[in-house]
């Protein structure tokens, strides 16, 4: 039984470390670079149109709010693009993001937030 809890709590903290290593965005070149786990997302600078911070309104389980309070509390932020393309990140750092962005480009339109109101499913 300890060993299982044990091989439990070491594979919870190895997806932290990893989300937490992988996870961030830098700016490449003319490019916004975005890494969420193992993925790697590109996008010119010069095609981003828009940018949304988003709030997520969330009743939530206790379960979560604690891993929420251990592993930080994460936001959406929504880019938009010349070319219709829109994309959704998960990330903790949305408002150095989002001042970068506008250093790099001036012509990036930042929305206020929005709010969007979900139920959490019981688990």
């Amino acid at each position: 039984m300890e060993l299982f809890l044990l091989a439990i709590a070491a594979a919870a903290l190895s997806v932290y470390l990893i989300r937490k290593h992988y996870s961030g965005y830098s700016i490449d070149h003319g490019f916004l670079v975005v890494n969420t786990g193992f993925s790697e997302t590109r996008i010119p600078m010069s095609d981003i149109v828009e940018v949304v911070e988003m709030d997520q309104i969330v009743r939530q389980s206790t379960l979560k709010q604690t891993a929420e309070k251990i592993v930080g509390k994460q936001k959406h932020i929504a880019v938009f693009t010349r070319s219709n393309v829109s994309y959704l990140f998960v990330m903790k750092n949305t408002k150095r993001l989002i001042k970068s962005l506008k250093e790099q480009n001036p012509r990036v339109h930042i929305k206020a937030r929005a709010k969007t109101k979900t139920k959490a499913k019981a688990i």
